[in-house]
Protein backbone atom coordinates (compact mmCIF):
# COMPACT_ATOMS: atom_id res chain seq x y z
CA UNK A 1 0.00 0.00 0.00
CA UNK A 2 2.71 2.35 0.95
CA UNK A 3 3.98 1.95 -2.70
CA UNK A 4 1.38 3.29 -4.16
CA UNK A 5 0.63 6.00 -1.59
CA UNK A 6 1.76 8.51 -4.43
CA UNK A 7 -1.52 7.22 -6.75
CA UNK A 8 -4.16 8.23 -4.40
CA UNK A 9 -2.57 11.51 -4.11
CA UNK A 10 -2.53 11.79 -7.76
CA UNK A 11 -5.90 9.97 -8.29
CA UNK A 12 -8.22 12.08 -5.90
CA UNK A 13 -7.66 15.80 -7.50
CA UNK A 14 -7.89 14.04 -10.74
CA UNK A 15 -11.03 11.97 -10.43
CA UNK A 16 -12.43 15.38 -8.36
CA UNK A 17 -11.38 16.99 -11.75
CA UNK A 18 -13.03 14.67 -13.78
CA UNK A 19 -16.50 14.91 -12.04
CA UNK A 20 -16.30 18.17 -12.08
CA UNK A 21 -15.85 18.51 -16.33
CA UNK A 22 -18.67 15.58 -16.94
CA UNK A 23 -20.88 17.76 -14.25
CA UNK A 24 -20.09 20.93 -16.12
CA UNK A 25 -21.00 19.57 -19.28
CA UNK A 26 -24.61 17.82 -18.51
CA UNK A 27 -25.55 21.00 -17.07
CA UNK A 28 -24.54 23.08 -19.76
CA UNK A 29 -26.03 20.84 -22.13
CA UNK A 30 -28.30 22.47 -24.52
CA UNK A 31 -32.18 21.81 -24.00
CA UNK A 32 -34.26 19.64 -26.25
CA UNK A 33 -36.32 21.61 -29.08
CA UNK A 34 -40.12 22.39 -28.41
CA UNK A 35 -42.66 20.36 -29.89
CA UNK A 36 -44.22 22.03 -33.08
CA UNK A 37 -47.04 23.20 -30.87
CA UNK A 38 -45.23 24.23 -27.96
CA UNK A 39 -43.35 26.22 -30.92
CA UNK A 40 -46.27 27.65 -32.77
CA UNK A 41 -47.90 28.67 -29.15
CA UNK A 42 -44.60 30.56 -28.17
CA UNK A 43 -44.73 32.10 -31.32
CA UNK A 44 -47.89 33.83 -31.26
CA UNK A 45 -47.22 34.50 -27.79
CA UNK A 46 -44.55 36.76 -29.36
CA UNK A 47 -46.08 38.00 -31.86
CA UNK A 48 -48.85 39.36 -29.47
CA UNK A 49 -46.23 40.78 -26.89
CA UNK A 50 -44.65 42.40 -29.94
CA UNK A 51 -48.27 43.93 -31.04
CA UNK A 52 -48.74 45.14 -27.73
CA UNK A 53 -46.02 46.84 -27.18
CA UNK A 54 -46.51 48.68 -30.58
CA UNK A 55 -49.99 49.98 -29.43
CA UNK A 56 -48.55 50.99 -26.36
CA UNK A 57 -46.16 53.02 -28.06
CA UNK A 58 -49.45 55.57 -29.44
CA UNK A 59 -48.61 55.91 -33.42
CA UNK A 60 -46.82 53.30 -35.37
CA UNK A 61 -43.11 53.70 -35.55
CA UNK A 62 -43.42 56.06 -32.47
CA UNK A 63 -40.56 54.34 -30.63
CA UNK A 64 -38.02 55.80 -28.43
CA UNK A 65 -35.42 56.81 -31.09
CA UNK A 66 -37.87 58.66 -33.82
CA UNK A 67 -37.86 61.74 -34.29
Amino acid sequence: MTHYAWALWLAAPAVATMLVAVWTWWRGRATKPPSAAEAITAHRAYLAALANQAVGAGAEGAGPHSR
